[in-house]
């Protein structure tokens, strides 16, 4: 009669290096998982490269933490995809580390998704550059954060396209950077759109400014109110005529003063009609004198009448034709403040105001 699992225990581990290739072989996975963690830790190489896969799922999962490093490493496809997920989750990260980086792609996506945020921390970059794009999609969300800098600086293009929106708003500030100017490139716009507010800081200069029209138009309207003066100059000036709107209105005063002479030279007149008003006061002079005329002429009657003295004087001589029925709005300061100058240069129809 085959020797009860619970009398498998009895074996002492000299026994247990013994046994022959045979005797291993005629091994039930109940007999197997009879096996104590002492025993389970002297199977040798050879032993164990002999199991099936339904052998190597016998052994229990509590007793899978004590296979060595060199016996993970001999783990061949069938028997690395044929781990239970409860056994998945019981190794440690040195053992996930010596999974040989050539059989990673065996691991299914249900393993993937059992693993922790410390068993991901522990893969390598052989093992991560070897797999599948639909290993990488199969990570869960809340566990992206276990991927350190340096892992998620070796991914691959295609990686970056494999990833989900969740995974991409799970990612932490410090993941984000680690994209660098290249990898972040490959983001959807949906994958943009995922980025989370509060993780836009890890977004570098280089990184806004690699980044192509579509993908600056993608960032919804709290990205854009999130993002900092420096990433706001970091925006090229091509790229940010592609905001509607809404995007622009988005923008804080703080933002609007922040905006370089060749970015004002982009803004289209349906941007410009779209800044807040409450927000014109981040327009400094020097910015107002780059807009053209026909950017003076999109300013509404109740932008004009939102400008300081200053500002209106700040519109370039040449420029002040552009302003027509906004005069009916100034107010008895702002006709004051207007220069000589700009006052010659008015539409004579303009004059009685």
């Amino acid at each position: 009669a085959a020797i009860e699992s619970r009398d498998m225990a009895g074996f002492t581990t000299n026994q247990i290096i013994a046994l022959k290739h045979q005797q291993l072989e005629a091994l039930k996975s109940s007999q197997i998982s009879g096996l104590t963690s002492s025993q389970v830790a002297v199977l040798t190489t050879n032993q164990l490269q002999s199991f099936s896969s339904d052998q190597v799922r016998g052994i229990k999962p509590a007793d899978i933490p004590f296979l060595t490093t060199a016996q993970v490493a001999i783990l061949n496809n069938e028997q690395i995809s044929g781990l239970s997920t409860d056994q998945i989750v019981t190794l440690t990260s040195l053992q996930i580390a010596a999974i040989n980086p050539d059989n990673v792609y065996a691991l299914t996506a249900s393993q993937i998704a059992a693993l922790n945020t410390r068993q991901i921390r522990g893969l390598t970059t052989a093992q991560i550059l070897l797999f599948l794009t639909e290993q990488i999609a199969a990570f869960e969300s809340s566990d992206m954060v276990g991927f350190s800098t340096d892992q998620i600086a070796t991914f691959k293009s295609e990686y970056v396209l494999s990833l989900r929106t969740l995974q991409i708003a799970a990612l932490n500030s410090d993941q984000i950077k680690a994209f660098g100017s290249g990898l972040i490139t490959q983001f959807s716009s949906d994958q943009v759109r995922a980025i989370e507010v509060a993780d836009l800081p890890g977004l570098t200069t280089d990184q806004i400014q690699a980044w192509a029209p579509d993908q600056i138009a993608a960032l919804s309207s709290l990205q854009i109110a999130g993002l900092s003066s420096l990433q706001i100059r970091a925006i090229e000036p091509d790229d940010l005529s592609s905001w509607n709107s809404t995007q622009i209105a988005a923008m804080s005063s703080a933002q609007i003063s922040a905006l370089l002479t060749s970015q004002i030279l982009a803004l289209t007149g349906a941007q410009i009609a779209a800044i807040e008003t409450g927000d014109l006061s981040g327009l400094s002079t020097s910015q107002i004198a780059a807009f053209n005329v026909s950017q003076i002429a999109s300013f509404t009657s109740a932008q004009i009448s939102k400008l300081s003295t200053t500002q209106l004087a700040a519109i370039s001589p040449t420029e002040i034709l552009g302003l027509t029925a906004q005069v009916m709005n100034l107010t008895t300061s702002q006709i004051a403040g207007l220069t000589t100058q700009q006052i010659a240069n008015m539409d004579s129809s303009l004059i009685p105001l």
